[in-house]
């Protein structure tokens, strides 16, 4: 089982109620390296263990589909983005390709999670 050490970011939900649905996007810290196992747990391709993260009901080892948004059973993840947090360190091994390397960074980038009723 992995486990995942993530935060949510201030400012994080923001919720939107329209006439064709909901729609939220919540914001995390998390580490560079973890990003594949995040995306995993919200769209339900593996088990892990997501500690830290406000409104992650049931962080067990069940393995079950896409999240939904807490209190809101059929909005369920559709999307996540995963950018540089702006302060991060990050650096390119001299001899790395760019066309199978990417940046190693040392610190968190931010993930942003879509949910959707849609």
């Amino acid at each position: 089982m992995k486990q995942i050490q993530a935060r949510e970011c201030k400012g994080s939900p923001v919720e939107r109620y329209t006439v064709d649905g909901f729609w939220a996007e919540r914001k995390f810290f998390v580490p560079w390296e973890q990003r594949d196992a995040f995306a995993s747990h919200f769209l339900g391709d593996d088990v892990c263990d997501v500690r830290g993260l406000r409104g992650v009901e049931n962080a067990d080892t069940t393995k079950r589909g896409r999240l939904a948004y807490p209190g809101k059973p059929r909005a369920l993840v559709v999307q996540i983005d995963f950018e540089p947090e702006p302060t991060s360190t990050f650096y390119v091994p001299e001899t790395s390709n760019p066309a199978t390397t990417l940046p190693k960074y040392g610190a968190f980038v931010i993930a942003t999670v879509r949910y959707s009723t849609k």
